[in-house]
């Protein structure tokens, strides 16, 4: 599993969010499991409600900075 948030100066700079390719949290106790995974479904309803949707026009284009 990849940690998915970045830090500089004590604040986050980056969220890096992709559920199917993140496996299983092995760094994280047995005993936080539920929390953390509460925690992780919390999140993915603020991101799933955050969705914007549109048809591009002929011509239009769009483009990912997929951070890599």
């Amino acid at each position: 599993m990849r940690w998915g948030l970045r830090y500089e100066w004590q604040q986050v700079t980056a969220m890096f969010w992709s559920p199917p390719f993140e496996g299983v949290p092995t760094r994280i106790p047995a005993e936080n499991l539920p929390a953390y995974y509460a925690a992780y479904r919390a999140l993915d309803e603020i991101i799933q409600e955050n969705v914007i949707e549109f048809k591009l026009k002929q011509g239009e284009l769009v483009v990912f900075n997929q951070r890599r």
